[in-house]
């Protein structure tokens, strides 16, 4: 519920703001690592890969956006200069 509200913050000024945005998407392809990695071993089910690849397109529409948008450079963005 947090992170809604943080992303909702953050597009107010996104400019400004990418790097919550990126990060929000940099915690959702790990997310999508560990689901994958979890399958690998048996621990769960492969439907929770397809499953969580929406996760992994979203974390990609993220960072991808961000960068555009804010039209900086991933170093920066994740590093959380944007001025």
């Amino acid at each position: 519920m947090f992170m809604g509200a943080a992303l909702l913050w953050a597009i107010s000024d996104l400019k400004a703001r990418a790097p919550i945005i990126v990060w929000n998407g940099l915690v959702r392809m790990v997310g999508f690592i560990t689901v994958a990695y979890a399958v690998s071993l048996g621990l769960a089910p492969m439907i929770f890969v397809i499953i969580s690849v929406m996760d992994l397109i979203t974390a990609l529409v993220y960072i991808i956006g961000s960068m555009r948008v804010s039209e900086l450079p991933f170093k920066s963005v994740f590093l959380g200069k944007t001025q």
